[in-house]
Formats: C-alpha cells, sequence, structure tokens
C-alpha cells in the first residue's frame, strides 16, 4: 500500500511543481518542494511503528535482561544478512536498481519529449501525473491478482517488466 502512495506523490507533484516554478521561479520552487519533502520524511519517521524489545517489554511491565536483548538483536541482524545469500533477491535488487535508474531518466525527459511535440508545459506536466494514475491501478490490480493467488507474484512481476520494456521500445521507435 505504501507504493501507492508514492505514486500518489507522483500524481500531485508535477502540477505543484510547475505551479511553485510558474509563481516563485526555479530556485523558489526547488525550496518549497525541499521543505515539503523533508516535512513527509519527518511524518514518515513518526508513523514508523516501535518494535524493539525494551519497548515491549517496558509496556508489558517486564524487565528485559541486557544479554537477552543483545542475542535477540544478533539474530535479527543475522537473518537480514542471510537473504543478501540468496541469489534470487540478489538479481531482484539489481533488477530494482537498474529500473530506477532507467524510470529516473525517462522521468526526467518526458515533459520535454511531450513539450517538443507541441503539449503545452501544463499538459506535459500532467503526463508525469497520468503516469502516478497509472502506477497506482497496475500496483492495485497487480495485488489483487497474487492475493488472489491466480499466478505467482514473481510471474506476475516478470510479465510486467516484459510488457513495459515492450511498450518502451515500441514508444520510442
Amino acid at each position: 500500500m505504501h507504493y501507492n502512495l508514492a505514486m500518489l506523490g507522483m500524481f500531485i507533484f508535477p502540477p505543484l511543481i510547475r505551479y511553485f516554478d510558474n509563481v516563485y521561479g526555479w530556485r523558489g520552487a526547488l525550496l518549497l518542494m525541499g521543505a515539503i519533502i523533508f516535512h513527509l520524511e519527518i511524518c514518515g519517521t513518526l508513523l514508523k511503528p516501535n518494535t524493539s524489545s525494551d519497548s515491549v517489554t517496558k509496556h508489558k511491565g517486564i524487565k528485559a535482561e541486557d544479554t537477552e536483548t543483545k542475542e535477540r538483536t544478533k539474530t535479527i541482524c543475522e537473518n537480514a544478512w542471510t537473504m543478501f545469500k540468496n541469489p534470487s533477491f540478489l538479481l531482484l535488487c539489481v533488477n530494482n536498481v537498474l529500473i530506477c535508474i532507467g524510470l529516473s531518466v525517462f522521468l526526467v525527459h518526458i515533459s520535454a519529449y511531450s513539450t517538443d511535440y507541441g503539449y503545452s508545459r501544463d499538459a506535459s506536466a500532467l503526463t508525469i501525473s497520468a503516469m502516478g494514475i497509472a502506477g497506482i491501478v497496475s500496483r492495485l490490480i497487480y495485488g489483487f491478482i497474487v492475493q488472489c493467488k491466480v499466478v505467482s507474484g514473481m510471474s506476475v512481476y516478470i510479465l510486467s517488466y516484459i510488457v513495459g520494456g515492450t511498450v518502451a521500445i515500441l514508444y520510442s521507435s
């Protein structure tokens, strides 16, 4: 669900950035966007639940021993690093890094590309908003398909990137 909220930001921010740019110039727009994102980071930090063993045991009125807490922390850290030994997980991480690099280039240039084809700057900013809406809808559909166990999540993931890559290749030519 938190990924859908990121896509909601992709829907809201382009018109907002465009408005700030028109009213305050690019420097003011960057300053205001930095302030908004800073406040969102603080809000996200405060919304994260505190699940440390100390807070749980204090809440229950049980005094935790330091050695027990250290052992739990050590076990959690060891379990966290074991996933990096899995080749499928590493492949997924590399895939996501490459997709983020490729998508960021696309997002930087789509507005100028739309302007070159005769759309206004406001309409070209809305293309990024349309991508945000499409991202929200596609993630909801993806979650529904995986939740219903029609097909495996990895199959849907691979198919979505194959379709997305094919559309990007056809769109660029």
